[in-house]
């Protein structure tokens, strides 16, 4: 489904992500964990086109996204973004729209549906983050983890095929992070989407993943099932990782 081949990024001299090779399948869901700066953001932005890669191919269901030197194509790029969802760590809601109509844009302005289509799509989508009782709210109405709920909704409403998450639970208050890690984890199970999904969080990702790869210094230290991953790593690195995030002092 998703591709990464020896996939370079520098920004100036600084080196971001180093002779990537990754490759994500249908319907799996794979959580990317790591130390902050580790390159784990880069990886979700480089396959949605907010970066470019430096060098290195980047393949989305065998059509080429990027090719060496990270190229651009516009025609490649649109063809990809209306495949993938992205739910950001902030939410980047209109703040002038409701909840229905923040849900509903992308089907009015990218996919050119009608109003009232685009509008009860938005409706059902909104339910399955449930939060359709709150469709006419804006969302200076809403809690932070309601706001994430209805960006999920927004990207979910594109019927994506591959689903990107970057840490979406990173600007929430501590006590609103779990409805939001529910939602995610509902969708994992009950949907056949691809599922690329960077967190910290340790729990949702043995609860979600079918494979977790651990990012350090731009790249790949390893990757296994979530009970290899988290009780059981290979390499020395990983284990220095874990037993910080797992046993904070």
């Amino acid at each position: 489904m998703v591709e990464y081949v020896d996939v370079c990024k520098h920004f100036g001299d600084t080196m971001v992500l180093e002779a990537l090779n990754l490759s994500v399948g249908g319907a799996e869901k794979l959580v990317i964990i790591g130390p902050s700066g580790s390159g784990k953001t880069t990886i979700l932005r480089l396959l949605i086109g907010l970066e470019r890669p430096t060098s290195g191919r980047i393949l989305l269901e065998g059509d080429v996204v990027w090719d060496e030197p990270g190229k651009l194509n516009e025609q490649r790029l649109r063809k990809a973004r209306l495949r993938l969802g992205f739910v950001f760590q902030q939410f980047n809601l209109f703040p002038h729209m409701t909840a229905l109509r923040n849900v509903a844009s992308g089907l009015i302005y990218t996919r050119g549906m009608n109003i009232k289509a685009a509008e009860e799509r938005a409706h059902d989508t909104m339910r399955l983050v449930g939060l359709d009782k709150k469709a006419g709210s804006y969302p200076s109405q809403l809690s932070g983890g309601q706001q994430q709920r209805v960006a999920i909704a927004r990207a979910l409403a594109m019927d994506p095929h591959v689903m990107l998450f970057d840490e979406p639970t990173s600007a929430l208050d501590p006590e609103l992070v779990g409805e939001v890690l529910q939602v995610i984890a509902d969708l994992a199970h009950r949907t056949n989407m691809t599922m690329l999904l960077v967190t910290h969080e340790m729990r949702f990702a043995r609860k979600v993943a079918d494979r977790i790869a651990f990012c350090d210094h731009g790249r790949i230290v390893e990757a296994a099932t979530p009970e290899r991953i988290l009780t059981e790593p290979q390499e020395e690195r990983t284990r220095e990782f874990l037993k910080a995030v797992l046993e904070p002092v």
